[in-house]
């Protein structure tokens, strides 16, 4: 009875000092070692972003070729091309590159220059969150939130990549930032930034910005010291302002002339605003469709379509076949170069992937028994396990997607914790209005993740690194929450005193689960997590169970939540250590060992073993899908190999230094159908390469009349295509032939001369075919060091010389 009344005493106390509502604590830590911490936390961000970071290059060289593009004039900056001449842009608005451009354009043109910007915005992030949580729950929460950010895995990849998702983050936290002050003063100056800081946002990755807008603007509407009239006006006007800046450079963009801009990448109407609201919008939620860019476009092309049976590895062409080749066994996709190993392989047993260059194998493995992930370059081993889906990684549409391997691996270690810690902030008692700190916390943060959470759990076309923009939302309640559930234990005696270790074993539990996926990791892990934590949790059961024991003490207690609270950090922080120390897929980002094919291994430059786990594009298809053209020598079932998405993509040198030699007066160093083909050529030689279908080799931006024009009056002359039907490689007289899986899957496949993914759209194909049926085939000794057609991006590759047309 005593214990129970002091408990009430303090319940009171505790209630007292929380219904301060919108009053935020000073801003300075009280202590000295809070400053300490923080810096500490800071010093360790900056290791996970920064050390080895060369590693990993120039990055996503699609950027990192419109970077290099973009320095050459302020035509290519504006308009965000991808090549130096300005053919085609890239799929995304301009803010983040222009930002990457100033760095490179400060520290010169290198992959340091490139990644800094998202390096740096990680460290801000950081210190933003730390800001934002402080304030309102105190110094400790504040550095608990920082930290958990810092060590959230998915978080350490991107910040060390050049795709855009850190900056977008930065903005966001940002506009928190001054909402939040908005919030509490009803200074409309501050809503007015927020807006514009959203509006950055959006002019980094378009409509995911806008995911945060519920939570800011019900912060705002329940929170401000204003009439409901004037909260709703300074709503309005915001949201105003939000779409003016956010859609300017779009407006801008598609009011200028065609003829004198690059052509909008991953549509079929170069246009900003349909590549917005469609390849970067609503299909990102409902999957993709038959349009310019992902699955290819329906020919707008007035000539006869193409006649041609060939079949791309990803679907397209006349009645789009092929693709994803699965079934039983089945292999197939993006295997080539000496040696390559099967691509995309789905159903039970299916195996290889994306292989690349000599002895390259493995990657996206589908299937029972998938192996391998993203190898690339000479020699190099299979980077990345089986499980990476490049679409939606978390499989079928359900919350629970947080809770498989390949998402929940990359950022929901501490989501249960989360989630339990935002349930117990809001149980503390009744809303009122204005809104209280604990349920501004709520408001904000809550809706932070359930919004991000309902369109991540149903969308159908994103890729596992997009899951970053939840991150900070899982590391602010996190922190809250357990330092509500701390507070809760120490001065409740209801039930609500129990949910502390109750918390701690669940979120515990899902990083068990989550381990399990993993091989050597969990053996090695999974003993420490499992006996730390029940050990912790039994201190904390048999304190209030026996108050009379010596473990009912301040040291044991305190000294039981934090061997709890470390406990939950070493997988993330294994994970994010793992990533720092390993070469990632800079194309498709992903942390932990599965970026090593799932072996306890620390090898640069490749390496992995492990079996991978279940596959992408995995199961079964239609009867009539077929795979691409043979891979060359050792290959099997394969097409499109070599680099790959994300593998290691260095140029060959001799094929430069032949093109380079033989380019003349051509505008172009060389055509390719797609971006992917083309960027590593650009980054190494900033000479004007243009992909004739943009990214995925769909768009369609010339028709064949055009393109017969821009090869007749020597604008461009050489072509490095995929090697036609029966064309036979010059060095070892391998034909391309067909292969099917023993099913086959066609997934991808596009309706009624839809282009597949990386197949192209029929009237590319098209384009492709003229090609190679009027120019002529460069031996390949004479620009290719390998012994296969398999130089650039892809094996199973060809160059064309058209200079007879000219």
């Amino acid at each position: 009875m005593q214990m129970e009344n002091t408990f009430r005493i303090m319940h009171r106390q505790d209630n007292t000092s929380a219904q301060r509502a919108g009053r935020p604590e000073s801003i300075k830590p009280t202590h000295t070692w809070h400053r300490i911490t923080l810096a500490l936390i800071v010093v360790v961000a900056a290791f996970l972003n920064f050390f080895q970071q060369q590693q990993n290059g120039y990055g996503n060289e699609f950027y990192a070729a419109a970077v290099r593009s973009m320095l050459d004039s302020w035509h290519n900056f504006f308009f965000v091309s991808f090549d130096p001449a300005g053919f085609v842009t890239v799929d995304k608005p301009p803010l983040g590159l222009w930002i990457q451009t100033a760095s490179a354009a400060i520290f010169g043109f290198s992959g340091f220059s490139i990644n800094l910007p998202q390096a740096v915005a990680g460290i801000i992030s950081v210190l933003v969150l730390y800001w934002l949580v402080r304030r309102k729950f105190g110094p400790i929460a504040g550095l608990l939130a920082a930290l958990f950010l810092a060590l959230t895995p998915i978080s350490v990849a991107m910040n060390r990549d050049n795709n855009l998702d850190t900056l977008l983050v930065l903005f966001v936290l940002l506009a928190t930032w001054a909402v939040s002050i908005a919030a509490e003063t009803g200074r409309f100056r501050w809503l007015l930034l927020g807006a514009f800081l959203i509006a950055c946002g959006f002019n980094i990755k378009t409509l995911e910005a806008y995911m945060v807008i519920p939570a800011l603007g019900l912060l705002y509407l329940l929170t401000a010291p204003l009439s409901w009239r004037k909260r709703i006006f300074h709503l309005v006007l915001a949201t105003l302002v939000l779409l003016i800046v956010s859609f300017s450079w779009i407006v801008a963009v598609d009011m200028v002339p065609a003829s004198q801009r690059p052509y909008v990448d991953s549509t079929s109407d170069n246009s900003e605003l349909s590549l917005t609201l469609g390849y970067n919008g609503i299909q990102r939620l409902l999957g993709t469709t038959q349009t310019g860019g992902t699955t290819g476009s329906k020919s707008t092309s007035t000539t006869a379509p193409s006649t041609s049976t060939s079949r791309s590895p990803f679907g397209g062409g006349a009645n789009g076949g092929g693709g994803f080749a699965g079934g039983a066994g089945g292999r197939g996709g993006f295997a080539g170069g000496a040696n390559g190993g099967g691509g995309f392989a789905g159903g039970a047993g299916g195996r290889g992937g994306f292989a690349g260059g000599a002895g390259g194998r493995g990657g996206f493995a589908g299937g029972a028994g998938g192996r391998g992930g993203f190898a690339g370059g000479a020699n190099g081993g299979g980077g990345g396990g089986g499980n990476a889906n490049i679409f939606n990684g978390g499989g079928p549409a359900s919350p629970f997607r947080f809770f498989n391997v390949d998402l929940g691996g990359q950022v929901s270690w501490l989501l249960p914790m989360a989630i339990l810690g935002l349930l117990a902030l809001l149980w503390q008692g009744r809303v009122r209005l204005p809104l209280d700190n604990r349920w501004q916390a709520g408001v904000l943060w809550g809706l932070w993740l359930l919004t991000m959470g309902i369109f991540f759990s149903v969308a159908s076309f994103f890729h596992t690194y997009y899951m970053v923009i939840i991150a900070p939302a899982i590391a602010a309640l996190a922190a809250i929450g357990l330092i509500t559930l701390w507070n809760d234990y120490r001065i409740r005696a209801d039930w609500r005193g129990w949910v502390l270790p109750l918390a701690l074993l669940l979120t515990a539990g899902e990083q068990l689960y989550l381990l399990s996926s993993y091989g050597s990791w969990n053996t090695v892990l999974s003993p420490i997590v499992l006996i730390l934590i029940i050990l912790s949790a039994a201190i904390l059961v048999l304190a209030r169970l026996q108050p009379r024991l010596i473990i009912n003490s301040n040291t044991w207690l305190r000294s039981a939540i934090i061997v709890g609270a470390a406990v939950l950090l070493i997988t993330p922080a294994t994970w994010s250590v793992v990533t720092t120390f390993s070469p990632e897929n800079t194309t498709l980002p992903t942390a932990g060992p599965s970026t090593m094919g799932g072996a306890i291994a620390f090898t640069p430059g490749g390496g992995g073993g492990g079996g991978g786990r279940t596959g992408a594009f995995s199961g079964t298809g239609s009867q009539e899908g077929t795979t691409g053209f043979k891979g060359r020598t050792g290959g099997t079932s394969a097409g499109f190999g070599g680099i790959g998405i994300g593998g290691s993509s260095a140029v060959d040198q001799k094929l430069i230094s032949y093109l380079t030699a033989h380019q003349g007066t051509a505008t172009y160093l060389m055509a390719t159908i797609r971006s992917t083909s083309a960027e590593s050529m650009i980054v190494a030689t900033n000479k004007p390469v243009m992909a004739l279908g943009g990214y995925l080799g769909s768009d369609p931006i010339l028709t064949q009349s055009q393109l017969t024009s821009l090869i007749k009056d020597g604008t461009v002359r050489y072509f490095l295509l995929q090697a036609g039907p029966g064309t036979q490689n010059t060095t070892t007289g391998d034909s391309p032939t067909q292969a099917s899986g023993s099913t086959g899957t066609g997934q991808m496949r596009g309706n009624g001369g839809g282009g597949g993914l990386l197949g192209g759209s029929g009237q590319n194909q098209q384009l492709t075919s003229w090609v190679q049926s009027h120019c002529s085939i460069v031996q390949t000794n004479l620009w290719s060091t390998s012994t296969t057609t398999s130089a650039g991006a892809g094996g199973g590759q060809q160059l064309y010389d058209c200079a007879s047309l000219h």
